[in-house]
């Protein structure tokens, strides 16, 4: 039980309380004035949900901020907008996911805003298939979305309203009084601030699930409990003792006056006569109801509510309309992810008016925005963004789109695979999927497929195995109909990073180890490379890998030791034995550009080839790197591939190419190795630097000095 001070605390909106709380933190007021980027939102991808839908991705704020608008073209008759009640009830609170699924819905985004102290039940009006669900509440600013219906599907229309209620019960006597809501749980009514149960009548019909009713302690309620326009009982000063209110029935809750009008004018067995509506009243098919106005005649207006507890960039949810009312917007915008910050009220404003809606108004956001959708072809919904926090959270309705199209013909293939990039000997099932012209999907299990493919992999049965870097193509055909798929397999040019990690330290002769190879790709992905993609090299020490990813240590030599993962000629070393944790000092260097000769501490040496340069940078032949700086060079002829082994210190560079790895980790060069007379080249201050030995360039006399 509440006190009445407690309920005056939460009558400015009804927010959802976590909601709140993680918007305290936000600095709102810097948030919200800090001037909107000029950019406009950019289209990342775009694909049909049904007939009728398309569904968009945006990025926007340089890609910080990613949204999603379900487009809805009411002009198409095979396409359906309506609310959805929890579990079915109000008072029954579930997730969007739920509630999509247990409605048929082929998308759906969270509605209301709500009282999550209350008994569960949205603050503004909702209408779900023509029937009325709830009435508005007495506040102020506060807006729905409602679809009229006039029976011709092409001319149904979508509003953005301010909507009230109004309802009357009639005594046998004559006797009337006023309904103040339908199915409302208590609230504090603007600008007033009055409790709304307080001398008032409430009507609750079957859709209300719970067994209070207006139960916030703050008013003692006497019931009536009405069929088919009789009384049925009555109950003085408490609830009727019910679960719900039952089916085909309604009860009457009233309060102070309204009580004693129930009382001295009803008993047992009398007629009552109960009238209710909405306003502006047309044929609504549909209400939903959410909170303030965010665009008005396709500008930015001032928030028609208050706006305590929604700052700060948060999720979204809200829903906009074109200027003829054939086109809902319907907008989910992720928030508090890595890869998306969410938008302040103002920016939602300003994408509104970004995108062409004529009005457009908010719903409940935070951690309850939820967004669902039907992938192409598929027969169950997705969630589209994850939501704030772990879970979808219970709401209390929701915004359904539904399909009415009927069942029609194959009209396209999809091959979809449980991989978005692939590596080298990596295996992806390949399955396929399949919709009609209408967008919905078709059973594919009884349809003969032919499956191939390029040079990038093999296809047997449903297995692909890709075999060279690059973009594999992958195709499907059954009867006329074909599909193809593009797989990126991923190359040592996709790579910024590669390393190998082990759960342990110490390495000794018979050490089992379990292993994780873990790729950093350019486009910021960070995957996990299967052991059975990656040649295995040991260096130093002899061993294996298992294809689960178990390393197991045979022997250690007496040198500097490395267990190697080479994928495309690009390696990830660990290494396993290192003898000296200080490296020796290579003695001062002195090379000569176009001379053979170099002096090496004090005496003269031969290298094979003279230095040169290209590009302004010198380059040495790959075994004075080897002989000279002490160090240990390899050469894979098959990658044209150098590598450098020196103390900690693993470093691969590759004939043309502008990168070397450096330990797993790529670094850019101004000018790649290349063959000069006959000798690889490589370029020296970038190998110099990397093996922590310093090199002075001596411009007039064409000298570098090598030294420690």
């Amino acid at each position: 039980m509440y006190s009445k001070g407690f309920l005056r605390k939460i009558k400015w909106g009804f927010i959802s309380a976590a909601f709140l709380l993680g918007s305290l933190f936000s600095l709102m007021g810097v948030q919200e004035a800090r001037a909107v980027e000029a950019l406009d939102p950019v289209v990342i991808s775009k694909e049909p949900i049904t007939a009728g839908v398309v569904q968009k991705q945006y990025d926007w704020h340089k890609g910080s901020t990613k949204i999603y608008v379900l487009e809805v073209d009411l002009s198409n008759p095979y396409v359906k907008l309506d609310a959805i009640a929890g579990g079915g009830l109000l008072t029954h609170r579930l997730n969007v996911s739920a509630m999509a699924r247990n409605t048929g819905a082929v998308a759906a985004v969270n509605g209301d805003f709500y009282n999550t102290a209350g008994e569960g039940a949205p603050i503004g009006p909702m209408i779900i298939n023509q029937r009325l669900v709830s009435s508005p509440s007495l506040l102020n600013g506060l807006f729905a979305l409602g679809i009229e219906d006039k029976g011709v599907k092409q001319e149904r229309k979508a509003y953005i309203e301010a909507f009230s209620f109004e309802g009357e019960v009639t005594a046998p006597n004559g006797s009337k009084f006023s309904l103040a809501g339908l199915n409302k749980t208590t609230y504090y009514e603007d600008p007033s601030g009055t409790h709304s149960h307080q001398n008032k009548l409430h009507l609750y019909n079957d859709l209300w699930g719970g067994k209070t009713r207006g139960g916030d302690g703050a008013t003692t309620p006497t019931e009536m409990l009405v069929k088919n326009g009789r009384v049925v009982e009555i109950s003085q000063g408490s609830y009727l003792p019910y679960e719900k209110v039952p089916n085909g029935m309604e009860i009457l809750r009233g309060h102070g006056n309204a009580a004693s009008f129930l009382i001295e004018n009803f008993k047992p067995g009398d007629s009552v006569k109960i009238f209710s509506t909405i306003r502006p009243d047309r044929n609504w098919s549909m209400i939903i109801g959410g909170h303030g106005l965010l665009v008005d005649q396709g500008k930015q207006v001032p928030y028609t509510r208050d706006t305590s507890g929604l700052g700060g960039n948060r999720a979204r949810t809200a829903a906009g309309i074109s200027k003829d009312g054939k086109r809902v917007y319907i907008v989910g915008v992720e928030g508090r992810t890595p890869t998306s910050q969410g938008l302040t009220l103002s920016d939602l404003s300003v994408f509104f008016e970004k995108i062409g809606a004529w009005r457009a108004f908010n719903l409940d956001g935070g951690g309850s925005t939820t967004m669902v959708a039907r992938p192409l072809g598929e027969w169950d919904i997705q969630r589209v963004f994850p939501p704030e926090q772990e879970n979808e959270r219970l709401v209390v309705n929701a915004l359904g789109v539904y399909s009415t199209a009927p069942k029609g013909t194959l009209d396209r293939l999809l091959i979809k695979t449980d991989k978005e990039y692939m590596f080298i000997n990596e295996r992806a099932h390949l399955s396929l999927a399949a919709h009609d012209q209408y967008y919905n999907p078709i059973d594919v299990k009884d349809l003969p497929v032919k499956w191939g493919t390029g040079d990038g992999g093999v296809v047997d049965g449903n297995t692909f195995t890709a075999k060279k870097p690059g973009e594999a193509k992958v195709t499907a055909k059954s009867g006329s109909t074909t599909a193809s798929l593009l797989i990126k397999v991923l190359g040592k040019r996709d790579i910024i990073d590669f390393k190998l990690h082990a759960d342990t330290d110490l390495f000794y002769e018979g050490t089992k180890a379990s292993i994780e190879l873990l790729l950093s790709a350019k486009d910021g992905k960070i995957l996990k490379v299967p052991a059975s993609s990656v040649e295995w090299q040991f260096y130093g020490c002899r061993g294996e890998v298992s294809p689960e990813g178990v390393l197991t240590i045979d022997m250690i030599g007496d040198m500097d030791a490395f267990v190697v993962a080479r994928y495309d000629g690009f390696s990830a070393p660990l290494q396993v034995r290192l003898l000296e944790e200080v490296e020796a000092d290579i003695p001062p260097m002195e090379l000569t550009v176009g001379e053979r000769e170099i002096m090496v501490d004090g005496s003269l040496e031969k290298m094979d080839v003279a230095p040169t340069v290209v590009h302004g940078r010198t380059l040495v032949p790959v075994r004075f790197v080897s002989q000279a700086m002490g160090s240990t060079t390899l050469w894979d002829d098959e990658a044209k591939n150098a590598t450098i082994i020196r103390s900690k210190n693993w470093i691969d560079l590759w004939l043309g190419e502008k990168i070397m790895a450096v330990n797993g980790s790529v670094a850019a060069l101004d000018v790649p190795p290349m063959i000069h007379q006959g000798r690889t080249m490589l370029p020296l201050s970038a190998v110099a630097r990397m093996l922590n030995i310093q090199a002075d360039w001596d411009a007039e006399n064409k000298k570098v000095f090598l030294y420690q």
